[in-house]
This record gives C-alpha cells, structure tokens and sequence, in this order.
C-alpha cells in the first residue's frame, strides 16, 4: 500500500480540535498526511494553527457540512489509504495499525474502532445494527472489555467517528452523499460499500474516545441537529428496504450469551416496559423467539430517549413491587436502572432481568451490585 492520509472534518471549538490533532499526531507514524478541513462561516472560528509538518489546515469560510467537508479532504490529500476522524474524537495509543491491518484484507471495504464514552468510559458505539425503523447500536453502555466486545465484528455499517478505507472504493461509491448533510451518512457509505460487495468491520482493539452524543453541545449537533430529521427522512427514502433488517441476528447472539452465564433466568415474565420504542411488537416478537412468555404487559411510555435515570418508585406503581413474577424491563438503555436502591431493596430482584433496544440484557442484580 501507498500513502496514508487522515482527515479531520473541523468547524468550531479550537481548543478540543488542537488537543485531537495532538493526540492523532503523538500516536501515528511521522509519515502519515493529516488534513484538517476547516470550514464556518464565522471566520474568527477558522482561527487555529497546528505546528506539525504532516499536518495540513484548509481553511474555507463556508459551512461545508460533514460529507462535503469529507469530500474536499479526500479531493486534496493523496493516501492510497483514508481514514476519517471526527474532531471530538481523542484516539488512544495503538488505535491506528488494527484499522490499517483489517485494510488490507481485500475483502474488508471499511473499519471503524471501539467509541468509548469520555464521560463513563462505556461502549458509545462498536458497529451498527437495524431495524425496519432505526439504526440501533449494539453493546452501547458495555465496559470496554465486556466479553462480546472482545473480538472484532463484522457489521452491516459503522460510526464514521473512526472510520478507515481505500481512497480506490471511495471514489468508486463517489464518497459521501452530500444530499445527506448529517446523519446517517457513514451508514449510506457502508451500505454502498456492500452493494460492491466489500465488508464492513468493528475492530475490538482498536479504541478512540468520542465525545459525540454523549455531549448534547458537541459541534456537530449544537451547529447542525436541526438537520437530523431530514437526514434520516432521506436515508430511508434513499434505501427503502434495500438493507438488511439484521439485529435480529445481534439479538440471538446477545441472548444466547445472556443464557449461557444465566441459566436461572425467567421464562414467564411480567413484561414492565419503560422504553420509547414505538415498534414494540417487534421487539417482544423477538423476545419470544427466546421462548420468552409474557404472563401480562404493562407500559409505561417514557419520553426522552435514552433518559440518565428512570427512578422506578417515582413512575411504576408501588404494587408492581410486590408482585411474585419475575419482571423483565425493557427500556431504551440498561444504565438508565442504576442507582434504584428503594426499588432494589424492597423487592427480590434475584430473578428480574433487563433487556435493552440496543440489545444488552443483564439481571437486574448485578446492575444493583454494579456488577455489569
């Protein structure tokens, strides 16, 4: 393989793209082309300097938006190899050769990292599963080290926060698709990549912390969130159902090992459902896939999306306490049950499990004892 280039979409916050660059600089090698694409309509924010030779600044005083500003990069650095790195993402030491070794497979279209919360150290997103709805993000909340993250996956898609390829395909699919200005971009690349028949992989030890959505005033989403809606809305009528709805798959994978170290879980359940999932039934179709029996439904609809906390004693009847079934919940994410102490404290838990919409399923227990 030829040259390698990296490029780093920027348009506001000088200080964090500064200490990113640094931290990109510090942990690939001195030959390695880093090209930084400012771009902002707001001038004084252009107002950055990087004192490294291998590190090239184009400075465009116009909001570019993510897949053309990833274009103009590819356009003007040279790499045989590209990999893309968003500007609130603070790579770790050894993150870099596992995306160019997984490269070089011919097969391999794509390879991204395991995003690490900078907040709680968790999984932010290790590759990108579906419904017929929505992209969902398998092991989100998991410790890095969680035993289904432990080996590389292969994926229908990946979070272009880390993301590396061949500049060759990239020019075949025509890069990114500039009619979809903010989300779901990386996601139409990968499944572009598949129609030519390339895969797409997460690669376990490769690690990058990622600010993302984990900060609500992270660049991309305090300048642009007003887009998502239309960029999702395009994405679907861009694919239809030309992608594979698979995270099924991921359930039955999931499950399966939630059984094997769990073998005292319940089968016949009462079913406490605290999401926001409004395809519910596809979910509990799932769910009884793993001949789980739901002995009565109860649902409580919440209405932020993956919420910090959701205190049981405050939105589920006290009653529901004392019931003698074992509960299962099913809510957005399995963080939002730590800390329930009241709730943990005056019921037996010992058979109550969780299942989340992205897929991760725990006893109630061990997220009581902080165990998981």
């Amino acid at each position: 393989m030829k040259g390698q280039s990296i490029i780093i979409p920027y348009h506001r916050d000088k200080e964090m793209i500064r200490y990113a660059v640094n931290c990109i600089v510090r942990t690939v090698p001195s030959n390695v082309e880093i090209a930084v694409v400012g771009n902002n309509y707001f001038s004084e924010e252009l107002d950055v300097n990087f004192p490294y030779t291998n590190v090239k600044y184009f400075r465009i005083e116009e909001n570019l938006f993510y897949p053309r500003a990833i274009n103009y990069g590819v356009e003007h650095t040279s790499g045989d190899i590209i990999t893309l790195v968003d500007p609130d993402v603070f790579v770790k030491e050894g993150w870099y050769e596992p995306l160019i070794e997984a490269i070089s497979h011919n097969d391999i279209g794509a390879a991204g990292c395991k995003l690490i919360n900078p907040s709680t150290g968790r999984i932010i997103d290790f590759g990108i599963a579906h419904t017929k709805v929505n992209a969902v993000h398998p092991l989100m909340g998991e410790k890095p080290s969680y035993p289904l993250a432990s080996e590389s996956r292969k994926v229908q898609s990946i979070c272009s926060a880390v993301l590396t390829t061949r500049r060759s395909l990239f020019e075949l699919v025509n890069g990114m698709d500039s009619n979809l200005p903010y989300t779901y971009t990386d996601i139409d690349y990968c499944l572009k990549l598949g129609v030519i028949g390339k895969t797409t992989v997460a690669c376990a030890n490769s690690l990058a912390y990622h600010k993302g959505s984990s900060d609500p005033d992270n660049s991309k989403s305090y300048s642009f969130g007003y887009l998502n809606a239309d960029s999702k809305a395009m994405f679907y009528e861009k694919w239809g159902d030309r992608f594979s709805v698979d995270f099924g798959e991921w359930f039955k994978i999931s499950f399966s090992f939630f059984r094997k170290i769990n073998n005292n879980f319940a089968r016949r359940v009462f079913l406490l459902d605290l999401s926001t999932v409004y395809y519910r039934d596809y979910y509990y179709g799932l769910l009884k896939e793993q001949g789980i029996e739901f002995l009565e439904r109860y649902v409580i609809p919440v209405k932020t999306r993956d919420i910090d906390h959701l205190s049981l004693h405050k939105i589920v009847a006290f009653d529901i306490i004392e019931t003698a079934v074992p509960i299962l919940y099913f809510v957005d994410s399995f963080l939002e049950l730590f800390d329930n102490r009241l709730w943990f404290d005056s019921r037996n838990i010992s058979r109550d499990y969780v299942v989340d919409r992205n897929g991760c399923i725990h006893m109630l227990s061990d997220i009581s004892n902080h165990v998981c």
